[in-house]
């Protein structure tokens, strides 16, 4: 039996994990992901999927006391930050002590719990240890997942290496470049190492070379953008590739450099880039740097991003719905996978099963309109009839949407028991709904041995040709 799992691991596009401190993806965010009540984070590691474990409440963040820590609660804690579980649960402030409040003492994790403010637990802040207790995590990465990496690009037959010698030395200035950032809290400020204090950077620059870049408008004798605080570190490699054409590009530096580009017209540079997100994305199993990336090409406007990341999250659906990122992706790309015609997944009725899960995991914050809506793009018709029978009894929406869930439920029948002239007589405008994904299980999946395709992926082929 071929199924057409082959297909995953296909079409890549990515950026990885920043360096800073935090473990969050403020890099990809822009530096402003909004901090909620029981959020986590890991501090003082040296790599993002190590450190000391602290947890937001009231507005501030707070370690975790080592009394009864385990792996249970070092599960809890990596699954919610998107990890593939733990290694290891770590006492006695391995990764340095931290400050301000102890939140939680005494958790008694089950090991499947979403996050640990729903451990068991003391009470906020009761507790009789110090910091010197502070509990600490190692989590589970892929191997492949490598942050190390990076790219050297050379331009330079461009310009020549006295340009670069011309920056560095600073001579000749007549134009000024000043970079800013506002931190927006404490969190933000000491993920930038030794720029505690510092929101603005200055560099003396050519005004000749920058009108190399018909982009870049100069105006009187200086010019201030805005950037992240993460990009502060990487502006002077950009600023003097503006000169030399030559930077090495780490993944750090990647979006850093992406956003300069785009802001200076730099478009090899950008162009570049691009292309180096391609080879990055099945780097990371858990999903995380994708589904971020998804929201900086929205941010960007970047359509063919934002495509790219679709296919290949739509190419491995099993892994993404099994993977902790499904149940907190947002409304926009669950729609964005729901629309496709490409998604490879076993059957339709397991998509149904996988959506009604991302609905109840939201609760109150996605309304029954929202929840029809997303329901609304099931293709019903490409369920079998013992999957339809079974939907008023197994869909755990089915007593929410009773109309909806009738009518795809009538419409899949007709397509099973009507026949194929009848059928493409009144297809017009409910195309998206007879048209079939690349499904992996019976009775979609072609069998090469017995040399033959099953009735209903006839159905689909000729279908396709009335599109």
């Amino acid at each position: 039996m071929l199924a057409l799992r082959g297909l995953y691991r296909l079409i890549v596009v990515c950026m990885l994990l920043s360096k800073l401190e935090s473990r969050t993806l403020d890099w990809l965010d822009g530096g402003h992901k909004e901090v909620k009540e029981g959020d986590a984070r890991l501090v003082g590691g040296k790599s993002p999927s190590e450190g000391r474990v602290e947890v937001f409440h009231a507005g501030s963040w707070g370690t975790v006391c080592d009394d009864d820590w385990g792996i249970e609660e070092a599960q809890v804690v990596c699954r919610q930050l998107g990890f593939r579980g733990a290694i290891s649960a770590e006492p006695g402030a391995k990764f340095g002590q931290g400050s301000g409040k102890i939140w939680l003492d005494d958790l008694g994790c089950k090991g499947s719990e979403s996050s640990l403010s729903i451990c068991a637990f003391k009470g906020w802040g009761v507790t009789d240890c110090s910091h010197s207790e502070d509990a600490s995590v190692v989590c589970d990465v892929d191997p492949a997942f490598n942050i190390t990496k990076s790219y050297s690009l050379d331009h330079s037959i461009e310009l020549t290496d006295q340009l670069g010698e011309l920056f560095d030395s600073g001579k000749g200035c007549d134009f000024t470049l000043t970079f800013s950032y506002t931190p927006e809290d404490s969190l933000e400020v000491e993920t930038v190492m030794d720029m505690a204090n510092n929101t603005k950077e200055t560099i003396c620059v050519h005004r000749l070379v920058l009108s190399l870049f018909p982009k870049f408008v100069l105006i009187n004798s200086s010019y201030e953008m805005e950037i992240s605080s993460n990009c502060l570190p990487y502006i002077r490699e950009f600023t003097r590739y503006l000169y030399t054409r030559t930077v090495t590009v780490t993944v750090s530096s990647m979006q850093c450099l992406h956003q300069l580009a785009s802001e200076f017209g730099a478009v090899r540079l950008l162009e570049d880039i691009g292309r180096l997100f391609v080879p990055l994305l099945p780097e990371d199993t858990s999903f995380r740097t994708q589904v971020a990336l998804f929201k900086y090409a929205g941010r960007s406007g970047d359509g063919l991003l934002r495509d790219n990341v679709l296919r290949y999250l739509g190419w491995n659906m099993e892994p993404l719905v099994a993977s902790a990122q499904w149940k907190s992706l947002s409304e926009e790309l669950l729609k964005g996978l729901l629309v496709r015609t490409d998604l490879v997944l076993p059957d339709e009725a397991w998509l149904l099963a996988a959506l009604e899960a991302w609905v109840l995991e939201q609760g109150e914050a996605v309304t029954p309109e929202q929840q029809a809506a997303l329901l609304g793009h099931l293709r019903f018709p490409m369920m079998t009839p013992e999957q339809l029978y079974e939907v008023p009894f197994t869909a755990r929406l089915y007593s929410s949407h009773k109309e909806l869930f009738s009518a795809g439920i009538l419409q899949g029948f007709q397509f099973h028991a009507l026949s194929f002239s009848v059928l493409t007589g009144h297809v017009e405008g409910q195309s998206e709904q007879f048209q079939s994904r690349i499904y992996t299980a019976d009775p979609w999946s072609i069998d090469i041995s017995n040399g033959g395709l099953s009735s209903l992926n006839l159905i689909r082929v000729f279908l396709a040709a009335f599109k």
